[in-house]
């Protein structure tokens, strides 16, 4: 069986690549809007999208194991999705710089036989010391403009925080590997050979 990550992302094509697996990427082009449209938990978003990305990409490669991947970042149940502009950047830091805010990354494993999914929280404290000033010279190196809640952990958006409550770092930059590796068995897959 062939892995196929549903996935377009260098974050998450570089993380799988850390698995030593031998995998083809294909993004998913899906309708999110469709889904943020509902009525439902940023936790049942983020599965859901998951969910479409993996399948989508399981109608053309039904002899495949896809892996599709997403992430919701919500504050009091308002999810933040991608900014576009720098504009848009700046004030959604601003929002998540009031309170700790949770970031749901979750997988959907999607084969003919059979579709599991998991998701991975985690808690991220923006600094509160850090003015205007310094998140739009921030926003202006990392370009945070296509990244949900406007910032890049795996690069210069580290610094922007003051705490992170995690079970599995890798979940914060897009696909969380130690539940990843667990769940690759129910499809046959090892990682340790």
């Amino acid at each position: 069986m062939n892995i196929i990550l549903a996935s377009e992302s260098p974050y998450r094509k570089e993380l799988l690549e850390r698995l030593d697996l031998n995998f083809d990427c294909r993004p998913a082009y899906i309708d999110e809007e469709s889904i943020w449209e509902k009525n439902i938990s940023p936790l049942e978003v983020s599965i859901e999208l998951a969910k479409m990305k993996a399948l989508k990409v399981l109608e053309e490669n039904q002899h495949n194991l896809i892996i599709g991947s997403d992430q919701v970042i919500c504050l009091d149940n308002q999810i933040f999705g991608k900014p576009k502009t720098e504009e848009n950047a700046l004030v959604q830091l601003k929002q998540l710089q009031s309170a700790p805010h949770t970031l749901i990354t979750s997988v959907c494993l999607a084969s003919k036989e059979k579709t599991v999914t998991f998701s991975n929280e985690t808690i991220l404290s923006i600094r509160k010391d850090l003015s205007e000033q310094h998140l739009k010279y921030y926003i202006s190196r990392d370009l945070p403009l296509n990244c949900a809640g406007s910032y890049k952990i795996e690069g210069m958006g580290i610094a922007l925080f003051e705490k992170v409550e995690t079970t599995d770092f890798t979940s914060i930059i897009g696909l969380p590997l130690m539940e990843l590796s667990k769940k690759l068995k129910d499809f046959g897959i090892e990682v340790f050979k």
